[in-house]
């Protein structure tokens, strides 16, 4: 497959270059909604956010955020906590690391 084509040409970097890779790779993946969801994740206090938070501080219709957390999810970017009533939504301080250092390079 595509992906293991690609890490195999990463192999033998450093283990930070080699992080940017995997998440460069899925950033170019995200649809432009997709990724201002996942930009905005930083701004989730933990132990993370409610949809409605998430809604507010993006601008972005709860009818627009499932789609978009539900690829964020299954691409293991962004993790669901709480029951069916009361889901939060996080992300690992190492995903939130690297949107601090590497995204913002990105989207300028």
């Amino acid at each position: 497959s595509r992906v293991l084509t690609d890490l195999s040409e990463a192999h033998g970097q450093q283990a930070e270059s080699l992080y940017e890779f995997i998440y460069r790779h899925s950033w170019e993946l995200l649809d432009d909604t997709t990724r201002r969801v996942f930009i905005a994740m930083p701004l989730a206090a933990q132990p993370g956010t409610t949809l409605d938070h998430l809604s507010a501080i993006t601008g972005i219709a709860e009818a627009e955020l499932y789609p978009a957390l539900d690829l964020l999810i299954r691409m293991s970017l962004v993790n669901v906590i709480g029951t069916i009533d009361e889901r939060r939504y996080s992300i690992h301080r190492l995903t939130e690391t690297f949107l601090h250092r590497q995204v913002t390079k990105w989207i300028l």
